[in-house]
């Protein structure tokens, strides 16, 4: 069973700088990540993965793996919702500085 909770942080200034650059790192691995997706016109997670990691990597080195791997499967499914026919352009999505950030288990 999958849970969601919503919890109000109550963070010093030090702890609120931090994550927000977490935030922007986050949303720069995405914005790193969609030009792989849109020129290989490739949303399936693995193979996006396969495709862009390793230059996320270079491009922030400063964000973890598993940071990583959650930006690569927030692009993947942001392509998969617009449901892109074959033969159609794939258009070019770009994330905001404050689009949300997944955290799992395992950050």
């Amino acid at each position: 069973m999958k849970r969601t909770i919503a919890l109000k942080l109550t963070l010093t200034q030090d702890q609120s700088e931090a994550l927000l650059e977490t935030q922007s790192s986050f949303t720069c691995a995405c914005n790193v990540i969609v030009p792989f997706a849109k020129e290989n016109r490739c949303w399936n997670s693995v193979d996006l993965h396969h495709l862009a990691y390793y230059s996320v990597k270079e491009a922030i080195p400063s964000l973890g793996s598993q940071m990583r791997c959650n930006a690569l499967k927030k692009v993947s499914s942001a392509y998969k919702v617009l449901k892109i026919k074959k033969g159609k352009e794939v258009p070019k999505i770009e994330f905001r500085e404050t689009s949300s950030v997944h955290y799992d288990k395992r950050t």
